[in-house]
C-alpha cells in the first residue's frame, strides 16, 4: 500500500484519509492515541471521524496494515495532530455615555487572536474587528444597544467557542449640580442660612438648581422639610423637631419630556405642600424629580 502523508486538524472538523491498495486488500489499523477522538483500532480502507477539541494539541501515530489472501502487508504509519482549540475569557458587558471612550480587553489562550463581529455599528463600533476595543462611543439621542460575538482564534488558524458581550451606549444627562460650600453652616437658634455656590455646575437646557434642607442622609428626596429656589434658608428651630438636618443642591428638569425650545414655568411657580406644624412645605408628589445624576450632598447644620 502506498503510505498516507501526515495529517493536521482543528478540533471539531472532520478528518478523513483514505488508503490506496490493490483490489482485494483488506486495512486493519492501530492509534496510539485515542484522545484525538479515534478509537484505539479498527478496519476498513477509509478512516473519518471528528477530531476532539482539546485546549492541548494532541498528536496520534495511525499504523496501518494491508492484509490480502490472508497475508499481512508491510504496516504504513502517519500521524494525526489536532491542533489547540483557543478559549476566550468571557468578556464583561460595558455601559457607556455617549461620546465616552469605549474599551474592551479580551484575553484567553497564549498567542489567539480575538475576531469580533458586531449587530449595530450604531453604537460607534465597525461592523468587525480584531483584537482589543479601544473607540469612542457615537453620540446618541436615546439607548441603542450592540451584541458583540467574539471568537478566539489559534495561531494554526483554529477556533473556538465563540462568546457575546452587550455594548450599551445611554443618552447621559450633562447636568451636573456642582458641589456646595458649607463650612460656615451653624444655626442655633432662629437664623437664615446663606449657602455658598461655587457654580461649578452645568445645566442642560431646560433644567434649574434648587437647595434642599432634608433630615435622613439615607433618604434625602424623602425627608425633605424645606426647599429653596435661592441660596438662602429660613431655619426655624422652634418648628423643626430633629436637631440635625442636611443641605443639599439638586439640578432638576420640570417635565421629563421637555426641550430645549420649551420654556418651563419658573421654579417659584412649583407646587408646594404645608408640612406639620406650618411654615416652608415639603414637596408635593407631583414636584420635579431630581435628575438622576446631579444631586450633590452636603454637609450639615444643626439646631439644638
Amino acid at each position: 500500500m502506498q503510505a498516507p502523508g501526515d495529517v493536521t486538524s482543528c478540533g471539531g472538523e472532520q478528518v478523513l484519509v483514505g488508503f490506496d491498495a490493490p483490489p482485494g486488500t483488506n486495512f486493519q489499523w492501530a492509534n496510539d492515541n485515542p484522545f484525538i477522538g479515534l478509537p484505539p483500532a479498527g478496519t476498513g480502507s477509509l478512516i473519518v471521524f471528528t477530531a476532539t477539541q482539546s485546549p492541548v494539541q494532541q498528536t496520534a501515530n495511525i499504523t496501518v496494515t494491508p492484509v490480502a489472501l490472508g497475508c499481512a502487508g508491510q504496516p504504513q504509519t502517519f500521524s494525526v495532530t489536532v491542533a489547540a482549540t483557543p478559549t476566550l475569557n468571557p468578556p464583561p458587558n460595558v455601559t457607556v455615555c455617549g461620546g465616552a471612550p469605549i474599551a474592551v480587553t479580551f484575553s484567553g489562550s497564549p498567542g489567539a487572536a480575538f475576531h469580533w463581529t458586531n449587530n449595530n455599528p450604531a453604537v460607534g463600533l465597525p461592523p468587525a474587528g480584531t483584537g482589543n476595543i479601544a473607540a469612542t462611543a457615537a453620540t446618541v439621542t436615546a439607548t441603542l444597544s450592540a451584541t458583540l460575538t467574539v471568537t478566539p482564534v489559534s495561531p494554526q488558524g483554529c477556533p473556538g467557542q465563540p462568546h457575546t458581550l452587550v455594548v450599551t451606549v445611554e443618552k447621559c444627562c450633562a447636568t451636573s449640580a456642582g458641589t456646595l460650600d458649607t463650612a460656615a453652616l451653624n444655626a442655633c437658634g432662629t437664623a437664615t442660612l446663606a449657602v455658598a455656590l461655587p457654580g461649578n455646575h452645568a445645566l442642560e437646557p431646560g433644567d434649574t438648581l434648587r437647595l434642599i434642607l432634608y433630615t435622613n442622609p439615607q433618604d434625602p428626596m424623602g425627608s425633605i422639610v424645606q426647599y429653596s429656589d435661592s441660596l438662602l434658608f429660613p431655619f426655624l428651630p422652634g418648628v423643626m423637631h430633629p436637631t440635625a438636618y442636611f443641605v443639599a443642591v439638586i439640578a432638576v428638569s420640570h417635565s421629563s419630556k421637555r426641550a430645549a425650545s420649551t420654556p418651563r414655568p419658573p421654579a417659584s411657580r412649583w407646587p408646594r405642600a404645608p408640612w406639620p406644624g406650618g411654615g416652608p412645605g415639603r414637596p408635593s408628589p407631583s414636584a420635579a424629580p431630581p435628575r438622576r445624576c446631579a444631586a450633590t450632598a452636603a454637609p450639615t447644620c444643626c439646631s439644638p
